[in-house]
């Protein structure tokens, strides 16, 4: 959302109609930008085994929340900057997890994500079925795993 924004900052042209993105001009010139959101959100689709989730990062907290009975998962980045330690179910920082919870849940519908989901599910399977039907693999392609969402980095 922030890149177009950026670009068009950069180049110093007319801003986007209807943007929704923060300019990363300053930042990335190691200014301050006091118009910067401190709040960073990512939503997360389901995945075959997952549900949903949604992410809110707010100065140094940041916060998931699944779409089901799970706990919130909650680390301090300042005190845990390789998120090791989550404090989601710890009493002492509970009046952040809450703050950071209801925003979290300020307009977000996990069921309208699920349906949404599989509908672009539909539109890939059939993309991937035509890409396996016409495309002729060339040397330098690489094979993408079946289980490629369950693959974790850590």
């Amino acid at each position: 959302m922030d890149l177009g924004v950026t670009l068009t900052d950069l180049m110093e042209a007319p801003a986007l109609p209807q943007a929704d993105g923060h300019s990363l001009l300053k930042t990335l010139r190691s200014q301050d930008d006091p118009d910067r959101p401190g709040e960073t959100y990512s939503e997360h689709g389901p995945t075959p085994n997952d549900a949903p989730s949604r992410m809110i990062r707010r100065g140094k907290w940041k916060l998931t929340k699944h779409a089901d009975d799970t706990a919130p998962i909650l680390f301090d980045l300042d005190a845990d900057p390789g998120e090791w330690h989550d404090l989601g179910e710890d009493p002492a920082p509970a009046p952040i997890r809450d703050e950071l919870l209801r925003a979290v849940y300020d307009g977000w519908d996990p069921a309208f994500v699920r349906a949404e989901s599989a509908r672009l599910q539909v539109d890939m399977d059939l993309l991937s079925s035509w890409g396996r039907t016409v495309a002729e693999p060339t040397p330098d392609s690489l094979a993408v795993p079946e289980n490629v969402e369950d693959i974790d980095l850590r």
